[in-house]
């Protein structure tokens, strides 16, 4: 039909256009593979594989449950646990924030990973439009929206899903970039994805190299516009992210430079040996994550030979070479020490340029294959996931996929390469790309997820772990309390989970409810004032609680019982506060003596019947001691700009000299070396300082850790004197490799300190029948 042709009706002129043709365009311009990526996940949720909550309760890590922690109770969770990375990766919590603060905990849960789940796909989708072709940009969404490893990582509460999803959608920004004339909005686009994806997890950083790479060989090949010039686009970009998370932590009551934490642990495991990192032989069989990107690396560089004289694959080949150098970059990251290929939760990483590549390779030949066999590929490609997840339960057969992985998929490399010589015929495009899909499948088989082992946690699951952080929020409104509980009851990994809410070793006793011995698994010591909350099924839970705190001169004063219940899964949770024991007790006023010269000289650790044990002879190990006279033998870590430790005049004894320690931010603190415990079981632990503050109502805190910065024991007011000179300590009984003594003071302020005293007093000492009782420092 002619534009040109029109008729007249009531004086308007119109077009000879039928209803029928007008649909037919739109239709035709319709684009249809966006409806199958976004209805693949329902359809996988459909046949029983949940990939967002069938997995999640079956494995033991507490990573996940962390940020879940910080999606219910952010504002309280970044007071509480100030200072850590977990705080400090924003791009990834306040989605999750903002997710479960305006749904239902279940409603939210879906939406904030479905919503992750298309933030990747479609990105990936169209960059492979531009960069390919339209059929293998859905062929490509499809095989990694069922691929195992990707589910995992985007169905999950960790940040590696979201890394995922901020990483395909700066490609895509930098791809559109290279498309088009005016370009700076999508750099700018491009600089702000970049930096919600190193702020989601720093070690992201690494792609940076891949990304100018891929940014400069894309634009040198269009040749749009000057690399320099959309290089500050880009750094606009990233700090546009930069300063709207810095001002929402700020207005949180946290730092403006708010990514402070993790950059410091980073420069931390840099500097010693990464103790995660396992021996290469005994994670790399169990390390089906890698056999995709092996395969993916084998087919690359088959492609780039067979197609290197081919200019017009010019921006095929560039995804292959941009999925080669995130694989170098791995590899070299591995060998220098850090542990990346052997956890999936890092080399999921690598799934975005994999499927890029992969969707590459498939592209030429997709692209000539008739609507009917490209139909044939396209059903092959979603019914990979339901293969993998539906008709492969735990058995047999999915044994043997997994003790035979790494040999099917060098068989697919083998024939893959033998299909690659023959000539070119629809017959092998469709073999190729049916063994893309197989392979897919069988890596997604062989890691055995999203198996429904227990429906009852995946449907009760995460509203019973909900509704217990809302108890502990209504019962313990400071958040600041300990867990307690027996991993290996039924509810265990319930338990931990919710330990987890609360950063676990961060507030966790240990996992061998009732028992307090000393092991591994010891985090944080029970001590007077403190509030615990003990989850377990036990009816007498409470009395064994009780029995085991007296061993430590504790007693548990009940506060609350509550009743936690989701179906048919539930456990009790039993908040107490912990007391001083009225028969056994740490040291009070009255427990110490001290020579003329200040230093403690013995204590009691029972009643006040008990004799004294003496601080003196051969039995007792020095650890530390310091006069406070010099600041060689302090580690002084500070973070604001002002405070720091300095020698002055005025003092406890006249004459002598003493320090005067100021701080400036609440995470400013002063410490002493590391020091070695020489007892081969566990001994007590005395510490002590003279504290003299230069304010009322702003005494320092003092304490002291053991390795991995745990604490061990808080100190208490020992003496007092009139003008103002107070000794701090106490003792705690330890098994800890390494202890030092901490001075923690409140920002603004400043104390006087002298008399430095840490020791190792074994359990079994000659007592002091006889002592001079309240003697002072000055003897005044």
């Amino acid at each position: 039909m002619s534009g040109g042709e029109r008729i007249r009706t009531s004086g308007v002129t119109l077009p000879r256009v039928f209803l029928g043709d007008y649909w037919r365009a739109r239709l035709s311009r319709a684009d249809f593979g966006i409806f199958l990526i976004l209805l693949l996940p329902w359809m996988l949720f459909s046949v029983g594989a949940n990939w967002i909550s069938d997995y999640v309760f079956g494995h033991p890590w507490i990573d996940d449950w962390i940020y879940v922690g910080f999606f219910l109770d952010l504002r309280k969770h970044l007071e509480l646990f100030r200072g850590t990375y977990y705080g400090s990766r924003l791009s990834w919590i306040l989605p999750g924030y903002i997710a479960y603060k305006l749904f239902q905990p279940r409603i939210a849960d879906y939406i904030l990973h479905v919503g992750v789940y298309y933030a990747a796909a479609l990105p990936l989708y169209f960059t492979l439009k531009h960069m390919a072709c339209r059929r293998a940009a859905l062929v490509a969404a499809l095989l990694m929206g069922g691929y195992g490893y990707f589910l995992w990582a985007v169905g999950w509460d960790y940040v590696d899903g979201a890394g995922i999803a901020y990483f395909l959608l700066t490609t895509l920004a930098l791809t559109l970039a290279s498309k088009n004339e005016r370009a700076w909005n999508w750099l700018m686009l491009a600089g702000l994805f970049y930096g919600a994806m190193i702020y989601s997890q720093l070690f992201l950083v690494v792609f940076t190299p891949p990304l100018l790479f891929y940014y400069f060989a894309a634009n040198r090949g269009g040749r749009r516009h000057s690399f320099s010039l959309g290089i500050v686009h880009v750094t606009l970009g990233f700090l546009v992210i930069t300063i709207l998370l810095g001002m929402v932590n700020y207005r949180l009551g946290g730092d403006f430079l708010f990514y402070g934490p993790s950059v410091r642990t980073a420069i931390d495991l840099a500097r010693t040996t990464n103790p995660w990192r396992r021996p290469f032989q005994l994670w790399w069989k169990q390390a089906t994550w890698l056999v995709m990107p092996s395969l993916a690396f084998v087919s690359c560089l088959a492609f780039l030979w067979k197609f290197r004289f081919d200019r017009s694959r010019r921006s095929l080949a560039l995804l292959q070479l941009y999925f080669l150098s995130c694989v170098l970059i791995f590899v070299l990251v591995e060998i220098k020490g850090t542990p990346v290929l052997q956890y999936l939760y890092y080399a999921s990483f690598l799934v975005p340029p994999l499927f890029l590549a992969l969707g590459a390779q498939i592209g030429p030949r997709i692209e000539r294959l008739s609507f009917g066999l490209f139909a044939l590929v396209t059903c092959e490609a979603i019914a990979t996931p339901f293969l993998a997840y539906r008709f492969l339960p735990t058995s047999r057969l999915d044994f043997w996929l997994n003790s035979n992985a790494l040999s099917l998929f060098l068989a697919l490399s083998f024939l893959g390469i033998v299909l690659l010589s023959v000539k070119e015929h629809p017959a092998k495009s469709v073999l190729l790309c049916s063994l893309a899909c197989a392979a897919v499948g069988l890596g997604s088989a062989a890691s055995g997820y999203f198996r429904v082992l227990d429906a009852d946690a995946s449907n009760y699951g995460l509203g019973a772990i909900v509704q217990s952080v809302q108890t502990v929020r209504s019962v313990e409104p400071s958040g600041n309390l300990l867990f307690w509980y027996r991993l290996n009851e039924p509810m265990g990994n319930f338990y931990r989970a919710i330990a987890s809410t609360y950063l676990w070793g961060y507030s966790l006793v240990n996992e061998r409810f009732p028992s307090l011995d000393q092991g591994g698994d010891s985090y944080q010591i029970p001590a007077n004032n403190k509030h615990m909350v003990i989850l377990s099924n036990e009816n007498d839970a409470f009395l064994k609680a009780d029995s085991a705190l007296h061993k430590l001169g504790l007693t548990a004063e009940l506060v609350a019982e509550r009743r936690i219940q989701g179906g048919p899964i539930g456990w009790n949770m039993i908040f107490v506060k912990l007391e001083q024991s009225q028969t056994h007790g740490a040291l009070t006023t009255g427990d110490v003596d001290v020579s003329p010269e200040g230093w403690p000289e013995a204590i009691r650790l029972g009643t006040q019947a008990d004799p004294m044990v003496s601080l003196a002879g051969p039995a007792v190990h020095l650890l530390f001691r310091s006069d406070l006279d010099s600041t060689i033998e302090w580690e002084v870590n500070r973070y604001g700009r002002s405070g720091g430790l300095r020698v002055q005049s005025t003092c406890l004894l006249a004459g002598e000299s003493c320090g005067l320690y100021m701080s400036g931010d609440t995470r400013d603190h002063l410490a002493s070396p590391f020091v070695s415990l020489g007892s081969a079981k566990p001994a007590y632990v005395f510490f002590s300082i003279w504290v003299k503050p230069t304010e009322q109502d702003t005494a320092p805190r003092i304490f002291i850790q053991r390795e991995g910065y745990l604490m061990l024991a808080d100190g208490r007011e020992l003496l007092s004197q009139k003008d103002g000179w107070v000794l701090y300590g106490n003792w705690t009984v330890s098994d800890a490799k390494q202890v030092r003594l901490v001075v923690q003071e409140p920002p603004g302020s400043s104390s006087l300190l002298d008399k430095a005293l840490l020791l190792e007093v074994p359990s079994e000492l000659p007592t002091v029948p006889t002592v001079i009782r309240q003697k002072t420092a000055t003897g005044r």
